[in-house]
């Protein structure tokens, strides 16, 4: 029996909270129509999947591993070269390995979200679809998280991310945490009418921090390179 590959993870300083929207702008000024054209279909996706009540959340569910895929790779292109093209979304569907080691999370991430899509059929129980959705969204946070990046960069598979996923949240958590909350407060705001501009900043601003959580932990990446790189570029 072989044994599991060891994916070690490193811990995110607290001020990178704020460094990850500084770098993540600097990159979107680079490439922008390509990372806000992949937030406009992430949305796109989302919304046109609630219209669809049960079926389309589940739907949404199961796809959303194979569009964070391909966020991901075009938001590291764009990173690392500043000239990611639509090719780049689409280059993880047309790798027939990636989309077999990627089906188990989508079964995952729907397994996941069906009880919730359940209790939502019934509408005396909406305070427990929410409840159920916010406690299996944490689960799903702690056993997957970076799942997605690891298969993506790294060849894992599935059930090999479990461990790392968990040891890297434990070890991250208030990082996490303060990430989380900036970029929340991003939405909310783009959320509000007076606000929607800041919808442009922030929809395109997702994939990019999301791929300089996993490139600080489990790439062992030091931000402040990056930052001089992109320096250099502009």
């Amino acid at each position: 029996m072989s044994e599991s590959p060891n994916y070690p993870s490193t811990t995110i300083p607290t001020e990178y909270a704020i460094e990850f929207l500084k770098v993540a702008w600097g990159v979107l000024k680079q490439s922008y129509g390509i990372l806000f054209l992949v937030g406009v279909i992430g949305l796109a996706a989302n919304l046109i999947a609630n219209l669809i009540p049960f079926i389309g959340t589940l739907a949404y569910s199961a796809a959303s591993p194979f569009l964070i895929a391909g966020a991901l790779n075009v938001a590291r292109k764009a990173f690392e070269t500043g000239n990611a093209e639509f090719d780049d979304f689409t280059k993880p569907l047309n790798d027939k390995d990636l989309v077999s080691r990627l089906i188990p999370v989508s079964i995952f991430s729907a397994a996941l979200t069906l009880p919730s899509a359940i209790l939502t059929q019934f509408s005396d129980m909406g305070f427990l679809a929410a409840g159920a959705q916010m406690i299996l969204g944490l689960v799903a946070a702690c056993l997957a998280f970076c799942s997605v990046p690891l298969i993506l960069f790294k060849g894992a598979k599935l059930q090999d991310t479990f461990s790392a996923n968990i040891n890297a949240t434990l070890a991250n958590i208030v990082s996490l945490f303060l990430i989380g909350v900036f970029y929340s407060v991003l939405m909310v705001l783009a959320a509000i009418p007076l606000g929607l501009p800041i919808l442009f900043i922030a929809l395109p601003m997702g994939p990019v921090i999301y791929l300089l959580m996993y490139l600080t932990i489990f790439e062992d990446h030091k931000l402040e390179k990056a930052t001089e790189a992109l320096e250099a570029k502009s």
